[in-house]
């Protein structure tokens, strides 16, 4: 059989430019506009690069499974400069593995195996919430998430969000240009200075990482890598959960009457609770924190009736089954509170996950559910809060998905208000 071209536009023109900005600006409206011209899989040139879009969950496991043969992993040129050449994320073959398992150490000696002790943490920071009479979640939940990130891994709390956030800054840089007053010079500046603070910690305790038999400078840089992994993300999901559990208050309601029953399980475990496991699964699944994931072909390579030449980006992004594609769906979902509980345990198998897949599934999965169970459940448990009509709650989808306000609530004691009704 003669294999096809995919369909789409691999010139590269005047329009095909304005494409690329479009993408850039819009990923899920440029999926969809073209999803609809040319079905889930398609190719354009953007900026000069070849790219194929795979745009259903039918393509995740050629995506996801294929590094290693017919495709390796790809990260933009701000992000290769930007990590440290020793961690995971720039790590392929037999050093990938080997640095997967001891970053898998990591997180479960220093927060799996930590629960309880976490919990008393999370649960202490949320009670400091009540002094903050102007609470917006995006900014409020990366203090938290840094703050919960720095303790658990370094043993107290470093106040690095602001270092964290100009590092992060850089890797959105429209060009990797080492200069100064550019977010990505910026970037490199904090990167260097990130790693500084938490190597003088370890030096401080080396006791504590002993056992990972690693040179001082190898774990800095891996801890520094796993910080950003687990704050930034990790406040986008819980603000997109806010913004659910402000828009229907009758999933608030179920979501405090199921974890109040559950109580006395969930210091072990913070996920024994089903309705609050199906809630994040709902949040996670269809207004995912990282809305594509990117490969690139190692070698020609056939999917379906189609070539796939060698070099070609790919980009797997299922935006048609996110509550992204229309902004109307995340402020005033109305999808039935049964199937928002149900979500987990109803999946189909096939169905796309945020934490991906294969050799790239995120290492952090555990941890990052974990926290965020233990913070819904703090927050449940002290407060109420309404939502300020006067803010943007247009979302934005770039770098991450987020209400453009942040969602800016205020609140109120929950035991206070049950007690005076």
């Amino acid at each position: 059989m003669l294999l096809q071209t995919p369909p789409g536009s691999m010139k590269f023109n005047i329009a095909n430019l304005r494409n690329s900005f479009s993408f850039f600006k819009d990923p899920v409206a440029f999926t969809q506009k073209n999803r609809a011209l040319f079905g889930s899989l398609f190719a354009f040139k953007l900026f000069g690069m070849p790219f194929l879009f795979l745009c259903d969950s039918k393509y995740k496991d050629w995506a996801l499974n294929g590094e290693g043969d017919y495709l390796k992993n790809d990260w933009q040129p701000t992000l290769t400069r930007l990590f440290w050449p020793s961690t995971l994320p720039l790590l392929e073959g037999e050093r990938h593995l080997k640095q997967r398992q001891l970053a898998a150490q990591i997180l479960q000696d220093r927060f799996t195996n930590r629960l309880a002790e976490m919990k008393s943490f999370i649960d202490s920071a949320v009670s400091a919430f009540s002094q903050n009479s102007n609470f917006v979640c995006e900014r409020d939940f990366k203090k938290l998430t840094a703050q919960i990130a720095s303790v658990s891994f370094l043993g107290r709390d470093l106040d690095l969000l602001q270092s964290l956030e100009v590092w992060v800054a850089g890797f959105f840089a429209p060009l990797p240009l080492d200069l100064p007053w550019t977010a990505f010079g910026a970037g490199l500046q904090q990167k260097k200075q990130i790693k500084n603070k938490i190597l003088a910690e370890i030096r401080k305790t080396p006791q504590l990482y002993a056992k990972y038999e690693m040179r001082e400078e190898d774990l800095a840089e891996e801890l520094q890598h796993l910080m950003f992994a687990s704050y930034n993300t990790t406040a986008v999901a819980l603000t997109n959960c806010m913004v659910l559990l402000s828009m229907r208050p009758d999933v608030k309601n179920r979501l405090r009457g199921a974890i109040t029953a559950d109580d006395s399980k969930l210091t072990e475990n913070p996920l024994g609770c089903s309705d609050l496991n199906g809630f994040i699964f709902f949040i996670l699944t269809q207004i995912p924190s990282v809305i594509g994931i990117f490969r690139e072909t190692k070698r020609n390579c056939q999917l379906e009736n189609y070539e796939i030449p060698r070099g070609w980006k790919v980009v797997l992004q299922p935006s048609h089954e996110t509550l992204l594609t229309d902004d109307r769906f995340i402020l005033k979902n109305k999808t039935p509170i049964e199937e928002i509980f149900s979500s987990l345990r109803n999946r189909k198998s096939d169905s796309f996950y945020p934490f991906g897949a294969g050799a790239r599934t995120c290492l952090g999965k555990n941890v990052a559910l974990n926290e965020l169970a233990l913070v819904l459940i703090s927050f449940l448990k002290k407060y109420d809060w309404s939502t300020p009509d006067q803010q943007d709650l247009s979302y934005k989808k770039m770098p991450f998905p987020l209400p453009r306000s942040g969602l800016k609530i205020e609140l109120k004691d929950y035991k206070n208000e049950s007690a005076s009704a």
